[in-house]
C-alpha cells in the first residue's frame, strides 16, 4: 500500500524538510513515506525554494518528490483531481497531509480535497498533521497509539548548517570568509577590558575607537586616514597586555597603521568577540539542552558575514557580535545597534524560518542593553526565548556562561 506524504511549501521549507526526514528515518513504519508530493503556490513564487526542497530531499532521503500546483482560485474539488492523477490507480493508497507550511487558505483547500478522495475511495486511510512550533512536537488532527504528538523533533532530527541553509540559498550565495587570525589570549584580554574587568579596559576602548573608526562609509567602518599615525596606546593598559600585543603582532609601541587589514578586522570589526563567543560555545556545548548538533563560524551568505550559527537539532540561532557600544561611542548609538539587530533578525529569519532565534553580543552599558531588547521584542513581537541583546556585564564570569544557557535551553 503505497503511502504518500503530502507537503505545501511555503516560504520556508524547513517545516517540510523536517517532517520529511522524521516521518522517513525515525517514525513508525506504519508512517514512513513511500512517496511525497510537494504542493506550491504560483502566486507566492516559490519555484526557487521548491526545487531547492526537491533536491534536498533527493540527496537525503532518496525520495522523488512529485510536484503538484496550486492557485488562488484552485478548489478543494480541483485540488483532489489533481492529486488523483498523481496517486497509484491500481492500489489502495494511504495519504498523509501535513499542512505546516503554505498559508491557511492552501491548507483548507488541501484538507478539502484529501476529504473528497476518502469519500471517492481513492485512499484508504488519511492523517493530518502539522510541526506545533512551540513544542517542536507533530501532531495529528486525530490521536491514536500511532498518531500521538511525538516528543521535541529537536532531540530526534538532527540537521547540519549545510542541510538548512541549501534550503534557502544556492550553493553560490553561500562561502566562507577569510577567517580572522585566532589570537586567543588576546581575545580573551579585550573581553575583560571590554567588560570592565580589568582596569582602565572600557575607557581604552571608548578612547582609541571614536577617533580611528570612521563609520557608515561605503564599505562599512574602517580606520579613519586621521588616525593613522596615532598610537595603539596599549602600554597604558599595563605590562600584561601589553606583552600580549608584542607576542602577537610583533611590537609593544604599534601605532594603527602599522596593523594590516587582518588585525584591523580583528580589532574593528570585532573577530575578537566572535572567537571569544565561539571559543566558550565550544568548551560548554554539551550542557546544552537540546543539543547542539552543528555550529558554523565566519559564512558569508548573500554578502551579509555571520559570526556563528548554532543548530539545535534544527533549530537556528544566529549570534551577531559589535563592538559598538561603548560609553560615548557616539551619539547615534542606539540607532546603530538597532540596525545591527533589524538585520540580525531579517537573516535568521530568512535562514531558519520565523522560530529562528538571534543573539546580540554587544559592548553597550545593561540598561541601553534591556531597553534595546525590549523595544524590539516589541517592534518586531517576538517573545522572550526568541531575541536576546548582551551588554558588556555579561561578557565575562559566571554571568556569561549562565546568560547563555537561559538562552538556548528553552
Amino acid at each position: 500500500m503505497p503511502n504518500y506524504l503530502i507537503l505545501l511549501v511555503g516560504g520556508n521549507t524547513l517545516p517540510n524538510y523536517v517532517v520529511a526526514t522524521y516521518l522517513s528515518e525515525k517514525a513508525d513504519a506504519a508512517l514512513k513515506p513511500d512517496k511525497i508530493i510537494l504542493v506550491s503556490s504560483k502566486e507566492m513564487d516559490t519555484a526557487g525554494v521548491t526545487a531547492r526542497l526537491k533536491t534536498a530531499i533527493q540527496v537525503k532521503l532518496k525520495l522523488e518528490p512529485i510536484l503538484a500546483s496550486w492557485h488562488n482560485t484552485k478548489t478543494g474539488d480541483q485540488l483532489a483531481t489533481e492529486i488523483a492523477t498523481i496517486l497509484d490507480k491500481n492500489l489502495t493508497n494511504q495519504a498523509h497531509l501535513n499542512y505546516t507550511g503554505g498559508t491557511k487558505q492552501m491548507a483548507v483547500c488541501a484538507i478539502q480535497a484529501l476529504g473528497i478522495l476518502d469519500q471517492k475511495s481513492q485512499v484508504s486511510s488519511t492523517y493530518l498533521s502539522y510541526l506545533d512550533a512551540s513544542s517542536n512536537s507533530l501532531r495529528y488532527e486525530k490521536s491514536s497509539s500511532l498518531t500521538a504528538p511525538t516528543a521535541d523533533l529537536r532531540c530526534q532530527v538532527w540537521l547540519n548548517v549545510e542541510e538548512v541553509l541549501s534550503l534557502n540559498k544556492d550553493k553560490g550565495k553561500i562561502s566562507n570568509y577569510t577567517e580572522t587570525p585566532f589570537y586567543p589570549d588576546l581575545a580573551d584580554h579585550l573581553r575583560k577590558m571590554a567588560s570592565g574587568v580589568e582596569p582602565g579596559g572600557r575607557e581604552w576602548f571608548c578612547v582609541n575607537y571614536k577617533p580611528w573608526i570612521l563609520k557608515n562609509s561605503a564599505d562599512g567602518d574602517k580606520l579613519n586616514p586621521a588616525s593613522q599615525g596615532t598610537p595603539m596606546n596599549v602600554s597604558t593598559l599595563g605590562d600584561d597586555f601589553e606583552n600580549l600585543v608584542a607576542r602577537e603582532w610583533g611590537k609593544r609601541d604599534l601605532l594603527w597603521s602599522e596593523l594590516d587589514q587582518e588585525k584591523l578586522d580583528f580589532l574593528l570589526k570585532g573577530k575578537w568577540l566572535s572567537q571569544v563567543i565561539l571559543a566558550n560555545i565550544k568548551k560548554f556545548k554539551n550542557e546544552v539542552e537540546p543539543g547542539i548538533s552543528d555550529f558554523r563560524a565566519n559564512l558569508k551568505i548573500d554578502g551579509f558575514e555571520t559570526d556563528l550559527l548554532i543548530l539545535q537539532g534544527y533549530h537556528l540561532t544566529l549570534v551577531a557580535c559589535t563592538t559598538i557600544g561603548c560609553i560615548n561611542f557616539d551619539i547615534d548609538l542606539e540607532d546603530r545597534l538597532r540596525g545591527k539587530a533589524f538585520e540580525a533578525l531579517h537573516r535568521a529569519e530568512q535562514l531558519g524560518g520565523e522560530e529562528a532565534r538571534v543573539m546580540l553580543i554587544t559592548l553597550a552599558e545593561p540598561k541601553l542593553a534591556t531597553r534595546l531588547e525590549q523595544d524590539l521584542k516589541t517592534s518586531f513581537g517576538t517573545g522572550k526565548s526568541k531575541f536576546k541583546v548582551w551588554s558588556y556585564a555579561q561578557l565575562y564570569g559566571n554571568e556569561f556562561k549562565t546568560s547563555f544557557l537561559n538562552f538556548l535551553n528553552c
